[in-house]
């Protein structure tokens, strides 16, 4: 999911699964909303190099970034601050901004799981902080 035409009349936020942030809670892809299903999708192991495999359907450009965070039992969200303390890297370096080239209409990369990280139920995102449409006067991305 991505919201970023509408982020930025709500001054770039967006619900943690990409939903508008004026949605009611919970919103259409979280826990409980209507879209939600509980399916553990994949298994991994602590410090596992994964790959991921983004298709894009709207080039804005920028660039991505691959966010993971342990979220106690079923229940319940997580949350943007768990989720910005573990962003993840490519394997082999430091890099965890994956830029967007303007024709790229698929993006894959060998993520790196990092250490000491481990969860029954872990919650994976993929965030566009920086795109075209981010960019104005004052954004971080300017």
């Amino acid at each position: 999911m991505l919201c970023l035409q509408h982020q930025i009349s709500l001054g770039g936020r967006c619900g943690i699964c990409g939903d508008p942030y004026d949605e009611p809670v919970p919103r259409t892809n979280e826990i409980g909303g209507p879209v939600y299903r509980g399916y553990i999708t994949e298994r991994y192991l602590e410090q596992q190099v994964i790959e991921v495999d983004v298709h894009i359907t709207a080039n804005h450009k920028g660039f991505i970034q691959f966010k993971i965070c342990s979220v106690p039992g079923f229940d319940t969200e997580a949350t943007q601050e768990c989720l910005d303390r573990h962003v993840l890297t490519v394997a082999d370096s430091e890099v965890t901004e994956i830029p967007i080239h303007p024709r790229d209409r698929r993006v894959k990369v060998w993520l790196q799981l990092p250490a000491g990280l481990t969860c029954q139920h872990c919650v994976f995102q993929v965030s566009r902080p920086c795109s075209d449409l981010s960019l104005s006067a004052g954004s971080p991305c300017s």
